[in-house]
C-alpha cells in the first residue's frame, strides 16, 4: 500500500520541519493511555477507531477496553489505512510524542512511509505484571486470554525488529521511560 507521504526523512534525535514528534509503539499495558491523558505534549493515538467502524450501540454502552478484539461489534473501515496515516501526519506537527499500539501492521505502515519509531515492550518475565494490568483496566476476557497465550511470542517478535527499542523491566512503565528520556517532566 503506498501512502503518498511527502515529507523529508529525518534521523533519530533530529527535529525537522517535517516532523517534530517522536513515534513510540508501545506494548499493551505499558501505559500509553495514562501518559496521553496526563501530559499535554503526548498523544495516545490508537488505530482501532480508524480501522474499524463500531456499531453505535456498542460505542455508547462499552468501554474502549471492552471493544478491543470483539469482531462481532465492528466492520472494517473502507478508508483504512489512509485515514489513519493522514491523521498521523497531521499529528506529527502537534505533539512531541505520539504513542501507538505496537503491532506488525502499524510497524509496516510506518516503515513504508519512512517514519522512524521506537518500540517499547516488556521483558518476557513481566508477563504476570501485565496480565494483572489488563484485568485492572477492564480489558475483556477474550482479549486477555489471547494476550496470556501469546505474550512470550509477541515479546520475542518485537526482539527481532531492527529499530531502536525501549525495554521495560519489572514494574517499569512507559511514563518512567519518557521521564528518563526527558520527553516529559514528572508531575
Amino acid at each position: 500500500m503506498n501512502f503518498s507521504v511527502k515529507m523529508e526523512v529525518y534521523q533519530f534525535g533530529e527535529k525537522s520541519n517535517a516532523s517534530k514528534a517522536t513515534i513510540i509503539l508501545a506494548f499493551a499495558g505499558a501505559g500509553k493511555t495514562y501518559c496521553g491523558k496526563k501530559y499535554k505534549n503526548v498523544l495516545d493515538y490508537d488505530y482501532l477507531f480508524y480501522k474499524f467502524i463500531y456499531k453505535d450501540e456498542m460505542k455508547k454502552s462499552k468501554t474502549f477496553e471492552e471493544l478491543k478484539g470483539r469482531e462481532e461489534w465492528r466492520k472494517l473501515n473502507p478508508l483504512w489505512p489512509q485515514n489513519f496515516m493522514n491523521q498521523l501526519l497531521e499529528n506529527l506537527q502537534k505533539y512531541d510524542v505520539i504513542l501507538m499500539p505496537a503491532n506488525d501492521e502499524i510497524i509496516s505502515y510506518l516503515e513504508e512511509s519512512k517514519l522512524d519509531y521506537l518500540l517499547c515492550y516488556p521483558k518476557a518475565e513481566c508477563k504476570s505484571i501485565y496480565m494483572k494490568r489488563y484485568w485492572e483496566r477492564g480489558s475483556n476476557e477474550e482479549w486477555i486470554r489471547n494476550m496470556e497465550e501469546n505474550f512470550e511470542q509477541n515479546v520475542q517478535g518485537f526482539d527481532e525488529h531492527a529499530c531502536k527499542k525501549i525495554i521495560l523491566e519489572g514494574n517499569e512503565t512507559l511514563e518512567d521511560k519518557l521521564i528518563e528520556m526527558k520527553y516529559v517532566k514528572k508531575l
